[in-house]
């Protein structure tokens, strides 16, 4: 790699991690919600999907079923989720959102807006979507390691 491309790679790893601290910093009202980031992201998915299989949301989680059985009971606890039995196949375990679920989302929403708000009145509008859009093309590049 040439000496540029080590210098923006090691200003690029610099902002990328001072921006994390400082967005997990903002997004740490996830504790005050109740849920952790894993959590939410299986309550996303629930909401996406609409009711699903156990096995299915581990998979797409790129997890074992076994490895979210306990976020599952946290949320059912918390009125967040519940699960139940296929009507066709009571071997089969399905999990949905529960209205509660979808209202904290919504909460999430309305408060991850505003902390991305806050970052982007500091960007000239074209510089945001210019940002977004080299985020997006790098994240779904289809890259494999040198």
């Amino acid at each position: 790699m040439s000496d540029e491309l080590q210098e923006y790679a090691a200003r690029f790893h610099a902002a990328m991690e001072q921006l994390w601290r400082k967005m997990n910093q903002d997004l740490s009202v996830l504790g005050k919600l109740g849920v952790t980031p894993p959590q939410l992201y299986m309550m996303f998915v629930l909401c996406e999907k609409g009711q699903c299989k156990v096995t299915s949301l581990a998979e797409h989680m790129g997890v074992k079923p076994s490895a979210i059985t306990v976020m599952i009971d946290r949320l059912i606890q918390q009125g967040l989720a519940h699960r139940h039995h296929d009507e066709h196949d009571r071997r089969v375990v399905m999990l949905a959102i529960t209205d509660k679920g979808k209202q904290l989302l919504r909460e999430f929403e309305q408060t991850r807006n505003e902390i991305m708000r806050s970052y982007f009145v500091k960007l000239e509008p074209g510089e945001v979507e210019q940002m977004v859009r080299i985020l997006e093309k790098i994240a779904f590049l289809d890259h494999s390691p040198v």
